[in-house]
């Protein structure tokens, strides 16, 4: 006779409808908690079409004093510009597991390869935000310098380091960027030789933190962002030069490099990106979706991570770079 069962996953006629959400609940949430600068920046989402506009709003004109009688109120204009950005194309990751091998797995192999699949798709999307606030802050010829030339960041002083960051803040200041949550991303090196340096975290020199959970809330209006997405740019190596970012060209896409240069006796590279959100925008045509095929000519499931996106600069006063003097920087195209 049947026996009525209880199915975990099931939501009306469909046995894996809790399992699928679960999986897709996983990978989002993995997604989401290892990016960084994805909510720091504009996000747009478009339902179709390869493009969409992000407004940029101009100064409002000088106001003046109306005499009675004599002026006329006439119409002023705030100028309007808009920038472009372009769906890359489709950015997939995916890996393929032989079934016999996920049978004989005394550990669940879905999970942490879609957990790991998520992780990598968050780390490109930051490598390309971030390069293009580096971008930005190139075409708006917007680099702070350490006072002197530093061949590793371990050279670098907390001192030197400070000073460019109260900079790079009066670079934002004289460029009218205000009103406006301020970012400052450095790599782990560099926010723990700021950490070390008591004057950065402590309430009378203007900073606030705390030595017990070892953050650095603000710093001369900077929200302090920790990321290793930075990591590779902080010292340059042996061979000269370093290219950062991520190449989404292969079908139709932009390149979100940059190029960063030693000189012939050593360089720090970049050591932070001063920026607010109007820096840079991602927009998005599909989010990020998984899913799971089973390939019978290969006896095989494959795991696919997949989002249709793009990349951009916005406002070019909007973002900073603080760097080592004997850095070459330039953006590829």
């Amino acid at each position: 006779m049947p026996y009525p069962l209880s199915r975990p996953g099931q939501i009306a006629t469909d046995a894996r409808a809790l399992f699928y959400k679960k999986w897709l609940g996983e990978v989002l949430k993995a997604y989401e908690q290892a990016t960084v600068f994805k909510s720091l920046i504009r996000n747009k989402s478009i339902t179709s079409g390869k493009s969409g506009s992000f407004p940029i709003i101009g100064d409002a004109p000088d106001p003046k004093i109306f005499v009675p009688g004599v002026d006329e109120l006439t119409s002023q204009v705030i100028g309007n510009e808009e920038v472009i950005i372009n769906i890359d194309g489709l950015i997939v990751g995916n890996v393929m597991v032989y079934e016999l091998d996920e049978w004989m797995s005394e550990y669940d192999v879905r999970s942490p390869y879609n957990q790991k699949l998520a992780y990598q798709m968050a780390v490109t999307t930051d490598r390309a935000i971030a390069a293009e606030i580096a971008k930005n802050a190139l075409n708006g010829s917007n680099r702070v310098n350490l006072a002197t030339q530093k061949a590793t960041v371990a050279l670098a002083s907390a001192e030197e380091l400070v000073d460019a960051i109260f900079a790079a803040a009066e670079k934002l200041d004289n460029n009218k960027v205000m009103g406006m949550e301020r970012y400052l991303a450095v790599s782990p090196t560099v926010f723990y030789k700021l950490f070390k340096y008591l004057s950065a975290i402590d309430k009378d020199y203007g900073g606030q933190g705390s030595i017990a959970t070892g953050t650095i809330l603000e710093l001369a209006g900077f929200k302090i962002v920790k990321t290793n997405t930075l990591s590779p740019l902080v010292n340059i190596p042996d061979s000269g030069s370093v290219t950062f970012g991520v190449d989404l060209s292969g079908d139709g896409g932009q390149k979100h490099q940059i190029t960063v240069t030693e000189s012939a006796s050593g360089s720090a590279g970049i050591l932070g990106l001063a920026f607010v959100e109007d820096a840079a925008a991602m927009l998005t045509l599909k989010d990020l979706t998984p899913e799971i095929n089973y390939i019978p000519e290969k006896l095989s499931n494959l795991i696919v991570v997949k989002m249709a996106a793009g990349f951009g600069a916005l406002r070019k006063e909007a973002s900073v770079i603080i760097a080592d003097p004997a850095a070459t920087i330039s953006a590829v195209v």
